[in-house]
């Protein structure tokens, strides 16, 4: 069977969790992508990993292309190394109506677009570059006022063998509640924002990596 068959073979299945496309090591021709969106009608999210350090011009357009053609029907996005432009980047994809959004070694995340995503669950996961906790510092300060309504889970991660200095990410925070865990390495704050909603920000280092993570137990939608 060529590729479009085998797309019919799988769409037999009851409903279609997701796919993976692997831009740059893996071929396939454009004006296909339409027929794998409409063959696998119930897709509920996708994955486009680049695999090249430097991807070509071609590489970029497809995966634009995919990005145009399944982001306003699937639920959860992942995206490993895509290179992004101004005409669709992470502001583009994070005002659509995702319940996830993993993203993993993205160069361009920027905390001040966090604020307007439009998503539930969002994932991030850093290579080498310093993780700003102002910025972060900001975006809960911004979600207390009531920004990200739909966000009921963040978690951050990134590279470091420094212990962060976590009181700039809490300052000007009113704290609730605080927990130290020294098994785990790990401390608990509670925050709470305008619309009466609790969150726990766990922030944890080990070893050589750090992570904040954001859970809403009890999110009213």
């Amino acid at each position: 069977m060529d590729l479009v068959e085998w797309i019919r073979h799988f769409s037999l299945f009851e409903e279609n969790l997701g796919i993976d496309f692997h831009v740059g090591d893996t071929h396939f021709v454009t004006f296909r992508i339409p027929t794998i969106r409409n063959t696998l009608p119930k897709l509920r999210g996708i994955s486009i990993t680049f695999s090249k350090d430097e991807p070509d011009e071609s590489d970029i357009i497809n995966a634009q292309n995919l990005l145009r053609a399944f982001l306003s029907n699937i639920r959860c996005l992942e995206l490993l190394s895509v290179p992004l432009q101004e005409n669709l980047s992470l502001q583009h994809i994070g005002i659509a109506n995702l319940e996830v959004l993993y993203l993993e070694y993205q160069s361009n995340v920027r905390f001040v677009d966090l604020c307007s995503w439009n998503v539930e669950k969002c994932i991030i996961a850093k290579k080498g570059d310093q993780m700003s906790l102002v910025d972060l510092n900001r975006f809960f300060k911004l979600w207390i006022k009531g920004s990200n309504p739909k966000l009921n889970e963040l978690f951050i991660e990134w590279e470091t063998e420094i212990i962060p200095d976590w009181n700039v990410l809490l300052k000007g925070l009113k704290i609730e509640k605080e927990i130290e865990d020294q098994e785990e390495e790990a401390k608990y704050f509670t925050i709470r924002n305008s619309r009466d909603i609790c969150a726990e920000i766990k922030v944890c280092h080990s070893e050589d990596t750090a992570s904040v993570e954001m859970n809403c137990p009890n999110p009213v939608n």
